[in-house]
């Protein structure tokens, strides 16, 4: 992959489509994330497909990184050195790295690209049974909510522009929502 020409023709692009990822955003962690608010989900992939469709009619192959992802993760090798990238950087201790890399490593491809490209949130992930814990470790003593962080968050965005869709648009206003989130 790769590119010599900043102005030639496009031939192929690869996409993500928005999902998941931006219904996890919350007042609380949507600045860190680099949204102005809160997306409208279904507006932002509106969007995009009418974006990818624009693409295609211009005969541009439109590839999509979760297809991809899912496709790689059928190898074994590529699931386990992907959990491994996605987790060394996390500042968690060995028990709750191992812990997390096996409920990583038991997810089906598909539902690996989701948690790799969406993050996890904590109330998804099971804390491991007394059996299932390394020996002298006590379990944690965490509780998990709606509004916990995910232990293994989204990759940050850092070049791509901030989305224009925010729920403080009133044209982009959720039906039924109270308004402009703070």
């Amino acid at each position: 992959m790769g590119t010599s020409s900043e102005v030639g023709r496009l031939r192929t692009v690869m996409l993500h489509r928005p999902g998941p990822e931006l219904q996890r955003l919350t007042p609380r962690n949507n600045d860190k994330l680099l949204f102005d608010g809160i997306p409208w989900v279904s507006r932002a992939q509106d969007e995009h497909d009418a974006f990818a469709q624009v693409l295609r009619d211009r005969d541009v192959e439109v590839l999509y990184l979760t297809d991809l992802l899912t496709e790689s993760f059928e190898s074994a090798d590529a699931r386990m050195q992907a959990i491994e990238l996605a987790t060394t950087s996390l500042q968690l201790g060995d028990t709750l790295g191992t812990y997390l890399r096996s409920a990583l490593a038991d997810l089906d491809p598909a539902a690996l690209t989701e948690a790799l490209t969406a993050g996890l949130m904590a109330r998804t992930v099971q804390p491991p049974t007394r059996s299932s814990r390394p020996r002298g470790s006590r379990p944690s003593t965490a509780r998990s909510t709606a509004r916990t962080p995910s232990p293994c968050a989204p990759p940050r965005r850092s070049s791509s522009p901030r989305p224009t869709h925010s729920a403080r648009s009133e044209s982009s206003a959720r039906p039924g929502s109270q308004g402009v989130y703070p």
